[in-house]
């Protein structure tokens, strides 16, 4: 039936890729796994003089030396790196991913969703290679990344009240995109600006912006905090040609014959649970609520 499948169910999390192998759930482990390795290269492998940079930064992280030789893949490799002298760099960036992720791969699917981290962490390291383009400090840590979930997030729920760890009491989202927002400014702008940050400030922001525009873009927002929670749905141009869109079924289905409806409406639920609400079109949308309005008379 209609509602005894298991993706019908709230609290219900859609497989994203083989079983197990949850997209954000990959990324922390990746990037947990070079965090390791990060840490036996400093341990075992240190530079000969606090001036030299290890292995792994000297290829892997993001400086303008770097993007002048060439590297131009560590634009998204440094967002894999954090700093192994403060553990809470890491362990803070992989929290705050946490929390955001999974909502936002429930809403958007994994393909939007790599899109929205990955290009904000590609922002991120652009806007702060503009700001520090002679800096000889090497930048690390997926915080742009995680500021343009976090503004994503936000903007798609303004209002839904939001527990985080370990305050005890609920923050609206757009109080909490405030605080980040005015808290970076101000480094940014009396630390950053000055040559005074060890604190990527111009990154955090410009992943945040990053986050804002690809919620204008894709989801058609009247504006940044609004009251009323946006539909998630990709735009008619983003949607691609492929199987899915094949599968289509151009006639209209007879509700009258169970045997028909129900297969039609197995064939769109199966979509559903493998590509996400947002990639059915306006005529099975339909046909699902019709299905539901018949199985309840």
């Amino acid at each position: 039936m209609l509602y005894d499948r298991p993706y019908m169910q709230s609290g219900y999390e859609p497989p994203s890729g083989k079983r197990g192998w949850r997209v954000d759930r990959v990324i922390i482990g990746i990037t947990i796994a070079i965090f390791i390795i990060q840490a036996i290269f400093a341990t075992w492998f240190a530079p000969a003089s606090p001036t030299q940079r290890g292995f792994m930064e000297r290829y892997f992280a993001l400086y303008p030396g770097g993007i002048q030789e060439g590297l131009a893949w560590s634009f998204f490799t440094y967002g894999f790196l954090h700093s192994t002298q403060n553990l809470f760099h890491i362990l803070f960036n992989m929290l705050i991913f946490f929390f955001f992720a999974q909502p936002l791969l429930q809403r958007m699917g994994e393909k939007l969703f790599l899109i929205l981290y990955f290009g904000g962490i590609l922002l991120g390291g652009i806007g702060w290679i503009i700001i520090n383009f002679d800096s000889q400090i090497p930048l690390v840590g997926a915080s742009a990344g995680v500021f343009a979930l976090v503004i994503c997030f936000i903007c798609l729920n303004p209002r839904q009240p939001l527990y985080l760890f370990p305050l005890p009491f609920p923050i609206k989202p757009v109080v909490l995109a405030y605080i980040l927002l005015g808290i970076n400014g101000f480094g940014f702008i009396f630390y950053e600006l000055p040559g005074n940050a060890t604190v990527a400030f111009s990154a955090h922001l410009a992943g945040a912006l990053y986050g804002y525009l690809f919620y204008r873009v894709l989801f058609k927002s009247g504006g940044l905090f609004q009251k009323s929670q946006s539909n998630v749905e990709k735009p008619s141009w983003w949607k691609k040609k492929d199987k899915v869109q094949k599968s289509t079924r151009n006639f209209t289905i007879n509700l009258s014959s169970r045997k028909q409806s129900q297969e039609e409406v197995d064939r769109i639920l199966d979509k559903i649970n493998e590509h996400g609400f947002g990639s059915l079109t306006e005529e099975e949308k339909k046909t699902l609520d019709r299905a539901r309005d018949f199985g309840k008379k």
